[in-house]
């Protein structure tokens, strides 16, 4: 069996990732002890951990709901998450960029732009 007799013709195989049940690890609990808006390369040094490991759980503890986004983002924009996505869609034509971008705490930019790159419209 060759390989391309695994992948579709038009590109990447299509996998369906099922949503796993969150647990707190003992690298989460020291993570959560000591986190007060470090860097994943501050906090990979104090653990001895690779930066990209300190990311990857940083990023389910934000997705979990045990460390605020606002903490792990200060000074970026905010990640987009699927219910802002959902939101911004469903009343895109209803409330107006305005009023989504009220709601949302973003700016009138950041809607349209999000609007345009989910729906795959041009401006």
């Amino acid at each position: 069996m060759s390989l391309y007799s695994i992948w579709p013709a038009s590109g990447r195989a299509k996998m369906q990732i099922k949503p796993k049940n969150f647990t707190l690890t003992a690298l989460d609990k020291k993570i959560l002890e000591v986190y007060q808006g470090q860097s994943p390369a501050e906090l990979a040094e104090m653990f001895d951990r690779s930066p990209g490991t300190i990311s990857n759980r940083l990023r389910e503890l934000v997705n979990n709901g045990h460390i605020d986004r606002s903490i792990r983002y200060a000074g970026k924009p905010l990640p987009w998450i699927e219910s802002e996505d959902k939101y911004l869609l469903n009343n895109y034509h209803i409330l107006g960029i305005k009023e989504i971008a009220k709601s949302l705490k973003r700016t009138e930019k950041a809607v349209t732009s999000r609007y345009y790159k989910i729906t795959g419209k041009n401006k």
